[in-house]
This record gives structure tokens, sequence and C-alpha cells, in this order.
């Protein structure tokens, strides 16, 4: 029957009785929520009878078939059966109802009782429908990954976030206003290329191992090879130093304070101070005791009596055993970097080096021995000590007493001659004959012996030609120039002269008619002009670095050298392009075949690029002023001969030579000194004076002279030297004298037989002081030997040792000397000992460096060596993970194909440089090693496939059908038949598996029929696990779904506990909460005013943190839903607490933060996040915050804003006095408005205590004071943020709760709530009211729902109702 359309007109009022009736067909809502459903029959009668009419009266004018308003036709539904089919619509009509938007307010309107019988009629109805297909789960989509769960599977798949998502498009809300809505998740050919091209990038970071393969950071190998590396610098680090060390100190003063505490106080302490356990542990056992050791005993006996401050010097001393039972050496050329020492000798060589100025008359030397265990040292020996200096005559240290005797005397004589033997020097210079010195020493009343020491000294009237080392070979084209030519060889040193006027570079420059000289490492590179006849001549010299862009400079040494007597007139040092001047020198006498001699020599032993320019000019006093250029004379034809002639055709004037590098090996006599001024001293008087100070130096000694002085008086004063011979004086030697021994102790008979005569022997420990002479140890050095002859009593081990200074006492051995054996025996006992000192002490525990750098080319690219590390610090597990780590370091980097390279270049760089023989027997061995790497490579892979085929049911989330793995395994055959490389096929077949429906969907399969049927346990992992983590199952959740337990409620139930408070919950936090409050995403908005608010830019990231981390606690702790509104705790940083004026917050970690309300913080309500998205750009909005509080807090529809509203101010200054309020309320007061903003806007008023950005204010931006108090349009009244969360959690908690639940169920289920989802929201609703309102029980009832845990039948016995 089709009921007629009644006209539109005025609203009469009904009848009593109408009303009376009505109002009683229509229950009280919290009846209709309490009951039970009623049945359809009942529904049938009432609509036919009540229903029908009302809707005839006011719906069917605008909603009839023909008119269809808003696409609604209520004329349709005649019967009851008709209403059924479509249930959607009239939750539609409901919430239409509820709105009281309908009927229109221009038309007709029923009574309030009217009303009220249309809503609550419609209410059961949909109450009957929800119950009467309660549990469905929904209809069965193609449910692809939203982004932000195939990141986060991709993730926890790779251990890497690889921004798969960066080319993908964003994903679209639907449902319930989330972005894992399973009709909003489509895909497109073009969709599907971005995926395959994302899963390709994700393959490239695959690395193959040994026995599989993993994923890394980088998608190279060199990338690979650097994480390796980096892991296993981690394990070093955790343990040793960037040098392979542990503190020892550290772990010594750790033991030192557990000495009294057990292994547990131990192992406490050591974690406290970051030191290793096991370790501690064993230094602590080995210092408290073990077997006898001649090495540990001594530090084992200190260690139990010392006290806090004796811990220093012992820590020192096993130190010092440290570095004296090991050596490192270089390890590019596959050697072990430590190398063990065993310092125990059969005899120990004595080297003492003496000072070369020694403070004082003389030098003290002693000689001490002491033994080790329980005996005392046997018979020490020493051999053969003597003081040995380069040049001289070596001084048997027995002899030193007789010889400091007759040096005294000779040295006497010397200083009471010097002025009368000087005035004899000058005479004789100025002869131009030969020099008879009889008759001078008997014309100056001087010794004949000392008179000829001073004129061999001053190189007068010997009749010497200086010798030099000529060079022979010719060397012509330089560097490939035609004008440099010179003399030498291809190899340093060198000189080349330039015949042409330009400058030329072979390399470093030469310039045109220049001459340049190159040392090498131990020669020096000289030119020197030989007097061709006797006169006084003048000297200059010029030195210029010519190779200034490299190298660390020259040497230079300007010398008159007469016979073996060198002169010194000046020397130093170039450094830099800028020219050296010498001089000039003179005028001083030379005689025939005396030369003036320039050399020049590497600096520091370091003769690259030390080519250097050089240029010597000498001038006659008399004769005309003649003058000699060597760069002028020689450079034209420097080949013609060497010696070369000058000028004037006097031949070999220019000589070019070279010499040892070093100190001069005759007489040399230091410019400045009194004695080269003496030489230039123009007149009588002047040579007198100067001869009178030196008499007053040789008698008063060096102290307080000049440091040429100080030089020439060791020179003139050393033993052996010109002035004083060592030789012993020829009277009975003194035995009061302080000097050296007596001679009685040296030889045999004194202490044992079959002593040598130059060698003392002592029994038992012992310490000798030696008094030697300053003139006969400066610059000296003692040398000899000692040796432990073994005796009946005596100690098997001893160290002697022959110093400056007292030697420290000490018991035991020490460090800083090798010990003495007195046979096989004992040496091999004292090794073993050595051996247990490095075993528990080792220099260094790993060569923490990995790759060596010491070595020009190097043949090991990877160097292992940490057995200590090892066996002291790691356990097992650690260990193993070690080994595993340098063995894939091995696979990975393919080092050993490398070395092959590197051994080729290294042969090529031997080859030039070196004697490529010694590295010959590396040849067979490197590529034996490199063959069978790739037989390794080869056999890894079938296991590289078969590790991919393993991997495919974890990206897919259940096991392989039998079919797939056979396609994975046809794929990458077909790849490998169209001769791709391996790992090419094998990660195109893996990025095969990450683009492939199984991975990129969530699949589900219906049950055939109507009935839904329970998830498989590995559909319910993956529903739990993206439910909860967005993400894949986890091992633990796979385990369960491959034991079948899913299916058990209660396990479900226990495992969304387990992830609810685990880390990942944070994923819950973004992906559901911040998108139910509308933030997601937030730290990547960008509609703030930069004008009005510098500081958001800054800060949104921060903002966004403590919203994720405020909700992440609240699922992890358990709290109840109300702690989403009244929590009084946040999570802040020092910026965002200085943002919210919170004291006490320091540094950008975060940290939670309690009693946050009474800054106006605390809950979603107090969040910036919430506060500032919910704004405009810039001001704030009552109108968006009320509608958020409106809608997305307590679930109420608001009417879409009509068009044409006229718009607010953009800022608060803009208000024309106004306040952003005042203006709101303005605006509201349109009577089309009003309905909507009396509902909304006073939530909004109340947190208008909140400026834009979520800072509190009293003022807003234009200075007007802040209004927050609200009145809703039923008279309820609030202020603040504190108000409006009283309200909530007041009056409203049940539409707070209610919506909090639909939200998470919604998201939970991936889809909008149909109809159906009634009943389980009412009953999560009565459960939270039971059970505390905790979050966990909404979590643990949505789980154990059927809408959860079922899937849908294929053929489902109702339409979709959402």
């Amino acid at each position: 029957m089709t009921l007629p359309l009644p006209p539109r007109r005025s609203p009469s009022p009904l009848p009593a009785f109408a009303l009376a009736l009505l109002a009683a067909f229509a229950p009280a809502p919290a009846l209709v929520a309490a009951e039970g459903p009623e049945s359809f029959d009942a529904l049938d009668r009432s609509y036919g009878g009540q229903v029908r009419p009302l809707m005839a009266r006011f719906c069917l004018g605008c909603h009839s078939t023909k008119e269809k308003a808003g696409d609604l036709d209520l004329e349709a539904f005649a019967k009851l059966d008709e209403v059924r089919k479509a249930p959607g619509t009239w939750r539609k009509v409901a919430e239409q109802l509820a709105s009281g938007e309908m009927p229109p307010k221009d038309e007709d309107q029923p009574a309030a009782a009217e009303r009220d019988a249309l809503k609550g009629w419609v209410a059961r109805y949909l109450k009957a429908e929800a119950y009467a297909n309660a549990g469905d789960p929904g209809p069965v989509v193609l449910r692809r990954l939203n982004n932000a769960q195939y990141a986060y599977t991709l993730v926890d798949l790779t251990g890497h976030d690889y921004r798969p998502t960066r080319d993908l498009p964003a994903d679209s809300a639907a449902g319930e206003g989330f972005t894992n809505t399973g009709d909003a998740l489509v895909m497109s050919p073009a969709l599907l290329g971005k995926y395959l091209d994302a899963a390709k990038r994700v393959a490239a970071h695959a690395v193959l191992l040994p026995d599989g393969f993993r994923f890394a950071n980088g998608d190279t190998r060199r990338d690979w090879t650097e994480e390796i590396l980096g892991s296993i610098r981690a394990i070093y680090a955790r343990h040793a130093d960037a040098e392979g060390k542990v503190p020892l100190g550290k772990y010594l003063a750790a033991a030192f304070e557990a000495r009294t505490r057990d292994a547990g106080a131990r192992r406490e302490l050591a974690a406290r101070r970051g030191l290793n356990p096991r370790y501690l542990e064993s230094l602590s056992r080995i210092l408290d005791g073990g077997p006898p050791s001649p090495i540990l005993d001594p530090i084992r006996a200190r260690w139990k009596s010392a006290g806090p401050a004796d811990l220093p010097p012992l820590i020192a001393e096993i130190e010092g055993w440290r570095n004296a039972l090991t050596r490192f050496q270089t390890v590019g050329h596959m050697k072990p970097w430590m190398v063990p020492v065993d310092p125990v000798v059969d005899r120990e060589p004595i080297r003492l080096k003496l000072p070369e100025s020694p403070k004082g008359r003389e030098v003290v030397v002693h000689l001490a021995a002491g033994g080790a265990g329980p005996g005392r040292p046997g018979l020490v020996v020493w051999e053969n000590l003597r003081l040995a200096r380069p040049g001289r005559p070596e001084i048997a240290l027995r002899d030193v007493r007789a010889i400091a005797q007759g040096m005294a005397a000779r040295h006497a004589k010397v200083v009471d001659s010097v002025v009368p033997c000087l005035a004899a020097a000058a005479e004789a210079l100025a002869m131009k004959g030969g020099v008879d010195r009889d008759a001078l020493s008997k014309k100056h009343k001087v010794d004949p012996a000392i008179l000829g020491a001073w004129l061999d000294t001053l190189g007068i009237g010997t009749g010497r030609s200086p010798g030099l080392d000529l060079f022979t070979g010719r060397l012509t084209k330089a560097g490939g120039q035609d004008a440099a030519a010179g003399w030498g060889s291809n190899e340093t040193p060198l000189v080349v002269a330039n015949s042409s006027d330009e400058t030329l570079h072979i390399p470093g420059e030469l310039k045109g008619r220049g001459v340049v000289v190159h040392p090498s490492p131990t020669l020096r590179a000289g030119a020197a002009w030989t007097c061709p006849k006797a006169g006084d001549y003048r000297v200059e010299a010029r030195v210029q670095h010519a190779h200034p862009a490299c190298g660390n400079g020259t040497t230079w040494r300007l010398e008159l050298r007469r016979g073996a007597v060198q002169i010194s007139l000046a020397e130093g040092a170039t450094a830099g392009p800028g020219v050296v001047p010498a001089g000039p020198f003179g005028p001083f006498p030379m005689g025939a075949g005396d030369l003036i001699a320039l050399t020049i020599g590497p600096r520091d032993g370091n003769h690259a690029c030390d080519l250097t320019a050089v240029d010597l000019v000498v001038k006659a006093d008399g004769d005309g002023g003649r003058a000699w250029d060597m760069a002028r004379e020689v450079s034209g034809d420097a080949l013609a001969a060497n010696p070369h002639a000058d000028a004037s055709g006097n031949p070999g004037v220019w000589r070019f030579f070279r010499e040892p590098d070093g100190e001069p090996s005759g007489l040399s006599i230091p410019a400045s000194s009194t004695l080269a001024r003496w030489l230039d001293a123009p007149g009588e008087a002047g040579k007198e004076y100067l001869a009178t100070k030196l008499r007053r130096l040789l008698a008063d000694g060096p102290a307080g002279a000049s440091l040429a002085d100080a030089a020439l008086y060791r020179k003139l004063t050393t033993p052996g030297g010109p002035m004083i011979p060592a030789t012993p004086s020829g009277r009975p030697v003194l035995d009061e004298s302080p000097w050296g021994l007596p001679p009685k102790a040296f030889g045999p008979g004194a202490v044992a037989d079959g002593i040598a005569p130059a060698d003392m022997a002592v029994r038992g420990p012992h310490s000798i002081a030696v008094r030697i002479p300053a003139e006969l140890a400066a610059g000296a050095e003692l040398v000899g030997s000692v040796v432990l002859r073994p005796v009946e009593g005596g100690a098997e081990v001893a160290q002697a040792r022959a110093s400056i200074g007292a030697p420290p006492a000490a018991d035991g051995l020490r460090p800083d000397a090798p010990a003495l054996a007195s046979g096989p025996a004992a040496r091999e006992r004292l090794k073993r000992a050595f051996d247990e000192f490095r075993a528990w002490f080792p220099a260094a525990v790993c060569y923490a460096k990995i790759v060596p750098v010491d070595e020009v080319v190097t043949l090991t690219l990877f160097h292992r060596e940490d057995e200590p590390l090892r066996r002291l610090m790691l356990d097992p597990d650690e260990a193993a993970r070690l080994d595993r780590l340098w063995t894939e370091l091995h696979f990975v980097s393919r080092d050993a194909l490398t070395q092959v390279e590197a051994f080729t270049h290294l042969m090529e760089y031997a080859t030039q440089d070196g004697d490529p023989r010694l590295f010959e027997p590396y040849r067979k061995p490197i590529h034996e090693h490199a063959e069978a790497f790739r037989k390794e490579l080869l056999a890894a892979e079938p296991r590289h496939l078969e590790a991919l085929v393993a991997f495919a049911p974890l990206a897919y989330r259940r096991p392989l059908a039998g079919r797939e793995a056979r396609e994975l395994r046809e794929l990458y055959g077909r790849l490998r038949s169209e001769e791709l490389p391996h790992e090419e096929a094998f990660a195109l077949t893996l990025a095969r598996v990450l683009a492939s429906p199984a991975f990129l969907y969530r699949l589900e399969a219906s049950p055939p029929g109507v009935k839904s049927a329970p998830a498989t346990d590995w559909e319910m992992a993956s529903r739990l696990s993206y439910f909860l983590t967005s993400s894949a199952p986890d091992a633990e959740l796979r385990e369960a779904a491959a034991a079948g337990k899913l299916r058990d409620p209660d396990e479900l139930a226990a495992q969304a506990r387990r992830l609810l408070k685990s880390p990942k919950a944070r994923r819950l936090a973004e992906e559901f909460a911040c998108q139910w409050v509308h933030i997601y995403k937030f730290d990547a908005i960008d509609e703030k005013s930069e004008r009005h608010f510098p500081a958001f830019k800054g800060l949104k990231g921060a903002m966004y943190e403590e919203a994720i981390l405020f909700f992440a606690d609240l699922f992890q702790s358990d709290a109840p839903v109300r702690a989403l509104y009244d929590a009084d705790f946040t999570f802040l940083n020092q910026a965002l607490a200085e943002h919210y004026g919170i004291p006490g917050v320091a540094g950008p970690g975060w940290r939670r933060v309690d009693g946050v309300r009474k800054y106006g913080r605390g809950g979603l309500l107090g969040l910036s996040a919430t506060l500032a998205k919910q704004a405009g750009a810039s001001r704030t909005s009552p109108i968006l915050r009320g509608n958020w509080v409106t809608e997305v807090l307590l679930g109420e529809r608001v009417p879409k804003p009509p068009k044409n509203v006229p718009l607010l101010p953009e800022d608060e200054a803009s208000g024309g006095g106004l306040s952003v309020r005042q203006l709101v309320e303005r605006h509201s007061r349109d009577v089309k408005c009003s309905g909507c903003h009396a509902k909304m806007d006073p939530y909004g008023f109340s947190l208008e205590a909140y400026d834009a950005i979520g800072r509190r204010r009293e003022k807003d931006a234009a200075g007007l004071p802040i209004d927050a108090r609200a009145r809703l349009a039923d008279g309820t009244e609030f202020d603040g943020l504190d108000g409006l969360r009283n309200l909530l959690l007041g009056s409203r908690r049940p539409d707070v709760e209610r919506q909090f639940v639909k939200k998470l169920l919604g998201y939970a289920l991936g889809r909008g709530l149909m109809l159906t989802d009634e009943p389980l929201l009412d009953d999560i609703r009565r459960r939270l009211d039971a059970e505390g309102g905790k979050i966990s029980t909404a979590v643990d009832a949505i789980v154990r729902s059927r809408a959860f845990r079922e899937v849908r039948g294929a053929s489902p016995a109702m339409a979709d109702v959402h």
C-alpha cells in the first residue's frame, strides 16, 4: 500500500491521546541500550502502525520516490522487509534525527514526542539488526599494505630503514579515518612499478655471506666491507682502546679495590667501571698467587702489601714488562703485529752513551748486578769494558786511572804553554817557505811535542793536501735536458750544471748558468775551491733549496780545510725557496792546496727533494784582486774534467766530491770560537789577547763559555786528540786516585781464576761506582759485555746494568735490562716465565686498526690478531660472533682476489726500487689462496638460493606452498641461463619476493558458504601484528602460529599483551593514536606563519615526538582510557620544556616529566601538537578546536558549513579591537550557523588560553585578555582546559570512551564500523566499566571478538553495512 503524500503545511498540535500514545511508544534511549533487541515482528507492527504515518507527514514530502531529496527515497520502504534491505540508510536517518537537522527548520516540525517516537523506533530497529548479525567480520577485501606497514615490514625484515616509500604516493584515509582501511588501499600498474623499483633498491642491500645472506645499510661491496669492519671494531672498542690495548691502570685499580671481595662483587665493580669482568677476575686471581715465577713473584709480593700510594709504581713496573717482552712490527707484508721478545741472554752487550758535554769535572758510571729467585747472583764477569769514541783509540777501563793521571800532567803543560805556542804558530803562519819546528820550539822555549800538536791542529806546515772522494761518473741530459750535465750517477749524490741561460726543471729548478747538488741519505755532496797559490783570501757562498715544493730542506757547511784540519766558517739549513748567503769571510792566509769546501747534506736523514743550488766565490786579497766564481767558470763545460780548471787555466781548482754525512773526520775548529778568531786576528796584539783568553778557557774549563768555545774545549782536550794523547803517564799509578778502578780489580786471581786481563769479576750483588774524567767521558761510549758464570749456591739468573747515576734498588728482575742466564736450562725456565707474563698481561689484545697502512704497497688487506682478546675477555657467544664477522669480512670483501692484484703491484714497485726476489716466496700461497676462494664462491651459490627460499616465508608471513618455492628456484635458474651473474640473479629473485602479491597484500581466503569461519593461525598472526605493530609477525608470534596456538583466544590475548608492552607499541601510538587525533605526520606540516611563529619550525618535530612518546607510554603501561585526558605527565626535552615554561629539563634527551598539570599540560588536550594542528596559520581557531572535540573526541557529527561563510581576520591583531572569541561569537549569531556553533564553539573557547602553536597565554597577540569560559546549549558551564577535561571525563565519559573504542576497533579491523559491530562496542564499554577502564581491556575484547578472529563466508547472508 502506498501512503498519500501530505501537502506541506504548518505544524498543528496532536490530540492529547495521540501524544500520550507516542510517549508510551518511545522508550528512553537508556532502556533501549540496556535491554535486549526487540523482535522484528514487533518492530514490523509498530513500523506500519505508527512510524510509517509519521514519515508520511514529515518526511515523504521531500524524500519520496519522485522528489528523492538528498538522494534519499523513504517512500520505497513500505514494509519492514524493505527497511531491512538497507540498514545503512536507516543509520543515516538516525544521525539526522539525532542532530535535529531533519525536518529542515523551514518545514513542518514534529512535536517532541513524535520526534522521540521516530528516534526510538529507528534505534530499536538498528539494534535488532545489529544483534541479528552480530560478530560479522565484514567484507573480505584485497588488503594492500599501506605505506607505514610496508616500511615497517621491510625494517623488521632487513633491520634497516631504506625509506622504501619515498617514491610512493601518500595513502588516503577511509573507514574510521585511518590509512589502513582496506577499501582505500588500491593498486595500479604505475604503483606496482614503483613497488618493483623499491624492491630492487632493497634487494641491492642484500649481502651474500658464506652460508646465506643478510641486509646491510649500504648497497656496494665497499659499504658492506666497511659495515663489517665497523662491527668488528665495535667489539674491539668495547674492550680495548684505538691501539688495541687495555687500560691496565684501570683494571689494576679495580682489582686493588676488590682484593678482599668475592667474585660477584668484582663483577659488579667491573660493570660499574665499564671493565671486562672476565679479565678483571683473571687479573685478581693471578696477582693473588700462582706457580712460581721470577717475573710475577716480586710483583705479587708487592701487590699483597701495597697501599694506595704503591699502586702507580707497581702499574709502571707491569707496563714496563709488557713493553719489554713484546715488540710491534709492520704487518702489511703478511707478518704478525706482536712479536714476543725474550730478553734473556748468555752474554749481554754493554753500550752506555756518556754525555757529550758533561756537567762538572767527572762522569760517574755505576756497574750493578742483582739476582732473581731464592739464591743470590753467581759470578758476574764484566768483560773488556772500554771507552770508545769515533776516530779515537779505545781506552780500556782498567787503564782509565793511569791515563787520567797522564792526561792531567799533559793538560797542565799545554795550559802553561798556550801563549808562547800560539806566538810560534803565528810566526809559522807568516813564513812563505817551510817551517822548522825545532827552531821555533827553541826560540819560544816550548815543548817541541806540544808546539807540533798546535801546528798540526792549525794545519800549519803539514804539507798535506786534504783528501776528497771525487765524483767519477759522468751525467748527461740530466732530467732529459740537453743543457744539464754533471757528475755522479742516476742515484744520489750528484752535481749538475746548466750550460744554458734558461731555467731548467730536472725536476727541481736549475737556473741558467747555475750549479745544483743533491745529497743521498748518508752522503753529503760538495764543491771545493783549491788554493792555487799561497796568499790571503776572502770567500762567500750562496745556498738555495731548488725543490721547495716538497722535501724538508737541507743542511750546509762552509769550511776552510788544511790537511786534516777543518776550520768551520759557517753552517746552517735551507728552508723554503729563499737564498741563504754565507760570508764574506777573511781575509785569512791559505797555502797552496788548501781548500774552501761547501757541502750539502740531508736534513734528518731525509733526502727526498733535496736538490740545492750552490755557488762559491773566492777573491784574492792581493794579486790584483783576482776572483774565482764557480758557477760562471764551471757551468759552460762541467764535464771537461773533475777536478776542473779555473778560468785562467790553473788545473784542478774546482773539485766536486762526496763524503759521509755526520761530524767531520778531522779536527774541526768551530766558527766564532776563540781559536777561530785568533786565526782571523790581523795583528800581533790581537792574537796575543786571544791566546791569553784561550789559556784561561783550557785552565778553567768550559763552564760559562760560549757554545763555540765549549765545543773547542772538547775538541782540544779530547783524549787521543792532538793536544792531549790518551796515554798513561809512565809513572806509578797512585792508589788514592779517584779515577777509574784499581788495576788489581781486573784479571785473574782477585775473585776467580780464568778471568782475562781486561775483565773484572764480581761475586754476589754489587753496585760499583766508576769515576771517569769529563775529558775522557765527553762524547764517548762505554762498551763491553757481561756474563753470568754458574757457581755453586749462586742464582741461575741475574741482571747487570751499566748506568750513569745509581741504579734503583729492587728485588728480583726488572724490565729495563736483559736477564743473564747461567745455562740453557735457566734460559728455558726464564722464557716460560716470560710466556706466562705475556699470557696475562699482553702488550695489546687486538690489532684494532684491522686495515694496515704501514707499507707503501700492502699485501695484507685485513690483519687479524686478537687471540688475547678472545682468550681473556670474550665469552663464547661474543667470540663466535667475532669469528663469524671475520669470516664474513673475507667473503664479502673478496680480499683473497684483491691480494693477487696487490701482489702484482708490489712486484712492479719492487722491480723499480728494490729486490723483487724478497717477495717471490709469497707468489704461490697468494695465488693458491685466491683459487681456493673462487671455489668457495661457487660452493656458496646454492646456499644463497636456499637462504632466499627460506626468507620468502618471512616476507609472505606464512609457510610457502610447494609451487612457490619451486617457482623461485626456477626464476633464478632462468636468470642464470640468460648469463646473468649469480649476484644479479639473486638480487632480481629477491626483488620478485618483495614485489609479489604475497608480500604486498595481506591475503585471506574466504571460507565457502554463508557462515564465517575462524581465520588461520598465520592470518591471525598477521592481523594481530599489523594491528599492534604495523608490521609482520615477530619470531614469537610466528612460533605460536606454527604451533597452531593462535586460534585459542587466550593465547591471542596473551600475545596482544606482550606486543603492547614491546618497544613497537610506539608504532601503534603513531599509526593509530596520532591518526585518530588528527596529528599524523605533524612534523611534516608547513602551515604556520613564520612571521608570527618563527619558533614553530624548530619545535614541530619535538611536538610530534612528545605526542608519540605520550601515547606509547599509555599503551605500554596498561593505563586506563581516562589517562588519555587526565594524565599528569608528559615527555619533554629542553626545547619543548622551555616552550611550555616547565623548569628543570636540560639537554636534548627525552625524559618523562611528572606533575605537568600545574603548568597547563597533561593528556592529549595539553599537547602542543593537537593545539597547534587545530588552529590557523597565524591565529587560534575556536571553531576548528571545537569541531575537533565534537567530532574526534566525542564522535558527534557536525554538518558541513554552508557556502559563502564570511571569513574571519587572518591574525589576532587585525580584529578591530575584538578578540578571536568575540569575532567568532559575532559570526555565530547568524541563524544559519548558530545551531552548529552553539554545539561546538564552547569547546574551542575553553582552549583559547593556548595560542596557535600551543603556548599558554593570558593575552592574545593584540593584547586583549583571554576569556576561556564556556557555556553549552544545555546550560553546562566550564572554564579552560581543566574545565573541559572534567566535563569530558564527567558527564561525557561514556561518549569519549565509546569514541576511543570505536576508533580503536575500526583501526584493528582495518575498515569502517558496521551496524553489526555495535554489540561489540557495547560489550567493550561494559568491560571497561567492570575492569577499571584500561586500554588493554579494550584491546583484549577486540582480539577475542569474532569480528577480529573470523573471516566472512564467500556468500554472506547480508549486504555490507558501513
